[in-house]
């Protein structure tokens, strides 16, 4: 089946490219991936990773502690692997980073699919309601906490009237396209705790 986020990435990998935390080097066997910060070293000096332990690698620390977030800084190092072809690239990109390489191809796009947070806010119901009522102090007290760089890689592209979308470069090529479960989730107890006000625009 025809993957047009595969084809384009795999067109821009020259020799190297860097999706998230994850460098990709092209070679004339396939592809071998690693952690960006581990690029460069000896290859002898790190861990021969199967493709199959990706996906635990990405959910764990080094200390086996669980990683809820996979979009969070944090991918552990010390590990390469080798993909033979351009399908095993996009599942080895797939099980450390789920769905990322279709945001990826749509945030290339002159309209990218974004839904503002207004907009978001107004489609909960129930007990996300409240969100509708969060005020810009409040909104930006949880943005700041939940889509700062320590906490998310995803370059968030969705805006609030005060506040811009993030720009390239600041994050990874990776967009965040709508306010996420993280900080709606957040928000509401947020709200719940300091008490509703003007709505944020």
């Amino acid at each position: 089946m025809e993957n047009p986020a595969l084809n384009e990435l795999v067109r821009r990998i020259d020799p190297y490219f860097a999706f998230v935390e994850v460098s990709i080097l092209r070679q004339e066997s396939g592809f071998v991936l690693c952690h960006q910060e581990d690029r460069g070293l000896d290859e002898a000096s790190l861990r021969i990773l199967p493709l199959p332990e990706l996906r635990h690698l990405a959910m764990f620390t080094r200390e086996g502690i669980f990683r809820p977030l996979r979009f969070a800084p944090g991918l552990q190092k010390g590990w390469r692997l080798r993909v033979s072809s351009e399908n095993e690239l996009a599942e080895a990109l797939w099980l450390i980073y789920p769905g990322a390489l279709g945001d990826w191809l749509a945030g290339l796009s002159e309209k990218p699919p974004i839904t503002h947070f207004r907009e978001h806010a107004a489609r909960q119901t129930g007990r996300l309601a409240s969100n509708q009522s969060a005020t810009y102090s409040q909104l930006m007290e949880v943005i700041c906490r939940i889509c700062d760089a320590n906490h998310c890689l995803k370059r968030r592209l969705w805006t609030v009237a005060g506040l811009n979308g993030e720009s390239a470069g600041t994050k990874s090529c990776v967009p965040c396209f709508e306010p996420c479960a993280w900080l709606v989730e957040a928000l509401k107890k947020h709200v719940g705790k300091n008490g509703p006000g003007q709505p944020a625009d």
